[in-house]
């Protein structure tokens, strides 16, 4: 059902479990909101367009979730800059109904889900196993950005270590019957956490123990350096693939030419300074619509 709002928020599709008709072929992003209204910041903005700039043939989500079903999005210049991109859609996902069709099914007609102020707090890490496994594709946190394309397009499945050796679950891609039978997988042993009176979500150790157990491996190995296969199909990146922009000055980003470095596939953009120079270089490379926007406020 397609709702019409006024000129200062955008249109915005409700409960549309089966809207996403694209397999395999997504990037989604989640945003999060306990309120009626949602707003993008300009990190993560950018994020979104630099997934669509570099991904042009993929369809670019950007799923709004609240705890209520009347959620407006405000039409910001952010969003306005993104209409010379035809592959970023918008979405409400309500997530109790299109968790009915997973494996967490029991849980959720078992009422704790709306009652547990634990699991409302970790409705987006729920959320992005759904999707994984009902349409397949990438998964980015909102401070991720997309730097290069060639090289990740031809891993179907992976998981990526972050500079301390523990799996990080802001990027993922699961697609094809695999992908799709880790993320039953993983969503099977997130349920068994879930009906458990002491329950504790970390991620990390769940991506991780679930990659042992679904593969049968007695241990995985952090390597600093080298892309990882765990399975014909399955592989861990390392984490020069994404630097922090934290970092910047300690990380190698761009070549001699001013291009982005060939190890470099993502950039975690969070906390960014308005007047740090190089990340001013970086985001106009990024996400060149948005930096435009920023520009005017400067």
């Amino acid at each position: 059902m397609k709702v019409q709002v006024q000129n200062e928020f955008i249109e915005i599709v409700h409960n549309a479990n089966n809207l996403i008709t694209y397999f395999d072929e997504n990037i989604f992003f989640i945003k999060p909101n306990y309120t009626v209204e949602h707003e993008l910041s300009a990190n993560e903005a950018c994020s979104i367009e630099a997934a669509a700039k570099k991904s042009t043939s993929t369809t670019i989500w950007v799923i709004f979730v609240s705890s209520s079903k009347y959620v407006r999005i405000k039409n910001t210049k952010f969003i306005k800059a993104f209409k010379t991109y035809d592959n970023i859609r918008y979405q409400f996902v309500d997530v109790r109904e299109i968790a009915l069709e997973s494996p967490l099914k029991n849980f959720v007609l078992s009422e704790k889900m709306r009652r547990s102020k634990k699991i409302s707090k970790k409705i987006t890490d729920i959320l992005k196993y759904i999707l994984l496994l009902k349409y397949g594709g990438f998964y980015f946190d909102l401070d991720i950005a997309k730097v290069s394309n060639e090289e990740v397009n031809r891993f179907d499945n992976f998981l990526c270590f972050d500079e301390s050796g523990y799996i990080k679950n802001s990027i993922i891609k699961l697609s094809g019957e695999e992908g799709r039978k880790f993320a039953a997988f993983l969503l099977s042993e997130v349920a068994k956490q879930l009906n458990e009176a002491t329950f504790v979500f970390n991620n990390s150790t769940l991506l991780k123990d679930s990659l042992k157990n679904f593969y049968n491996l007695s241990k995985i190995e952090f390597n600093q350096n080298s892309v990882q296969k765990i399975h014909h199909n399955f592989f861990i990146l390392p984490p020069k693939y994404f630097p922090k922009i934290e970092n910047i000055e300690k990380e190698k980003i761009f070549d001699e030419e001013g291009k982005f470095e060939k190890n470099v596939k993502f950039i975690k953009i969070n906390g960014r300074n308005e007047s740090d120079s190089k990340m001013n270089e970086i985001i106009e490379k990024l996400c060149p619509r948005i930096y435009e926007v920023l520009l005017k406020r400067m």
